[in-house]
């Protein structure tokens, strides 16, 4: 497999299926044709960041990430799938490895990116607009909205910690100032076990005494391996999630970002891992534009 370039169009060839990326005034088109079945996508705004993520998490082997939905467009983690035309549920897909997932991630927003657009989950959802002078970001979770503006000198560092989130590497939350604003802006990430939080997990401590076998609920263990991951400098997600495989519970991680404002006021979303890729990638991208 192999991609080329050639005018408008990416081109990805396999034994069995092609993958045609063309570029078009306000997104791109995804297309796959082989074996005698054809199907596209084409995917514009907020979701081509959502793609762009998806791919980069597809190919990254980010640990959390099992799928993306956009229309007839699926994305997993060896292999993306597209409605074929005229079709309701037949899907034809093509295998691609992880550096040409990471390729089509980068070359998403090679000749057009979305200066505005949302981000959202259920009643959870993000908006952005990109201007010379920074990028303007709306917060929204169930009824409770906030809005601040970030200046392009600090968007270094809010691509820092959304970067750090993404790789679970973050030791507490990061915390992105605010020009001119008597508000900030923080950048977490938060896992979720999927497991009755009263379920009795045994494992072991080690104290003065010896290594000693311990039984506590489910979110007893949380509240402890947080406090220690973060006396011990440590990820307090990494640390969790290790915990949280090491037993065979499964868990959801989340991309975290909250506005504080006043003393007691904070509006949070969480949102998908990838969509905080996505984000990250079209900030770059903006970042270095010269138009």
């Amino acid at each position: 497999m192999g991609i080329v370039l050639l005018g408008n169009r990416f081109y990805v060839a396999s034994a069995d299926y092609g993958l045609v990326i063309e570029y078009l005034q306000d997104g791109i088109e995804f297309a796959i044709s082989g074996g005698g079945r054809a199907g596209k996508e084409v995917i514009k705004g907020g979701d081509l960041v959502r793609f762009a993520g998806a791919c980069f998490a597809a190919g990254y082997g980010i640990d959390g990430f099992q799928k993306e939905v956009i229309g007839g467009l699926y994305i997993e983690p060896d292999r993306v799938r597209v409605l074929v035309s005229g079709s309701l549920n037949d899907r034809v897909f093509v295998k691609i490895k992880p550096e040409h997932l990471l390729e089509i991630a980068y070359v998403s927003f090679g000749r057009f990116y979305p200066k505005e657009g949302v981000l959202s989950v259920a009643n959870h959802s993000l908006e952005y607009r990109l201007s010379p002078e920074g990028v303007h970001l709306l917060l929204k979770e169930e009824g409770n909205q906030e809005s601040v503006f970030v200046n392009k000198s600090v968007v270094a560092l809010l691509l820092g910690a959304i970067e750090v989130s993404f790789i679970g590497k973050l030791t507490g939350s990061a915390k992105v100032q605010l020009e001119g604003e008597n508000k900030s802006l923080y950048v977490d990430e938060f896992i979720e076990p999927k497991e009755d939080p009263n379920t009795v997990v045994v494992d072991y401590l080690t104290t003065k005494d010896g290594r000693q076998e311990v039984s506590k609920p489910l979110h007893a263990w949380v509240v402890h391996l947080r406090d220690l991951a973060r006396d011990l400098s440590k990820s307090p997600s990494g640390v969790l999630r290790a915990f949280l495989k090491k037993h065979g519970i499964d868990y959801s991680r989340k991309f975290l970002i909250s506005v504080k404002s006043g003393k007691d006021k904070r509006v949070q979303v969480r949102l998908p891992m990838h969509f905080a890729k996505g984000l990250a990638l079209l900030l770059q991208r903006w970042f270095y534009a010269r138009d």
